[in-house]
């Protein structure tokens, strides 16, 4: 006898509340790339469906950006490594390439640089990325604050939960992180 199951989302919504309204399981939530790259905003900060950008962009707008706000020296080197190896699609291709050189060549150098520069041309790349995805959150209502609000709504006990709220906030009020932007 072959046994079919049948996915019923209304069945496991009321299964994760229950499990979340007793307190005793920890879970964890993974918020994937696409999460960020579906909210736009715009140079405000404000979200915005149309003529704005992603809150933080996908893989190639990164790979594009990053390499337009490195130095000519280090576009120049990121351009002929590209043509060189012809698998560097992105900036973590990219980046893992200049890693590479600079575990590999020591003194030699290759392209005009030694280990030393490739090292540190990887500092610059990893430092232009965290520019880029370093981006603050809307003030406005959006994904993240809707899903905090939501676990704020569980009733049961939590630790160590940075964001939602705490003993000494009134209930259906919501603690923000504030960002430094």
């Amino acid at each position: 006898m072959v046994m079919t199951s049948i996915h019923n989302p209304d069945q496991y919504m009321a299964d994760l509340r229950q499990i979340l309204s007793q307190g005793r399981k920890r879970i964890g939530l993974f918020l994937g790339a696409g999460v960020p790259n579906s909210i736009w905003v715009d140079n405000d900060n404000k979200i915005v469906s149309e003529n704005g950008h992603p809150l933080i962009p996908g893989i190639d707008r990164l790979t594009e950006s990053v390499i337009k706000d490195l130095g000519n020296v280090d576009q120049d080197t990121v351009a002929t490594l590209r043509k060189e190896y012809e698998n560097l699609n992105n900036i973590e291709d990219i980046l893992t390439q200049v890693r590479k050189l600079a575990q590999a060549i020591g003194r030699s150098t290759v392209h005009g640089l030694d280990a030393q520069a490739y090292e540190e041309l990887g500092t610059r790349i990893c430092e232009e990325i965290g520019n880029q995805v370093g981006a603050c959150l809307p003030n406005d209502d959006n994904p993240y604050s809707a899903l905090v609000a939501w676990i704020d709504g569980c009733q049961g006990r939590r630790e160590n939960m940075p964001l939602g709220r705490s003993k000494s906030v009134p209930p259906g009020v919501i603690v923000q992180h504030k960002c430094p932007c």
